[in-house]
């Protein structure tokens, strides 16, 4: 599994967004953060899916551009071999 990370605007996209996932891979873990200050949300997610297959389900969201945009392997990539 890939650890990855991404932003969004608000609850609702990440709610909207793992539901997609969710429905289409196994997720092993996530983990939601909420700024503070903003309505920003900060998610890590770790499932067994490519960065292309993860784009393409937050295309599919009202506003999830900032997923899009976002999106990224997470600095600390860790690649469970089965």
């Amino acid at each position: 599994m890939v650890l990855y990370s991404f932003r969004a605007e608000c609850i609702g996209d990440v709610c909207n967004y793992l539901g997609l996932v969710g429905g289409r891979v196994r997720i092993k873990e996530c983990k939601i953060q909420q700024d503070s200050m903003f309505p920003d949300i900060e998610v890590s997610l770790d499932v067994d899916a490519d960065i292309l297959q993860l784009r393409g389900l937050a295309r599919r969201i009202e506003d999830g551009h900032v997923i899009v945009d976002s999106i990224r392997v997470h600095r600390g990539k860790t690649v469970r071999l089965k």
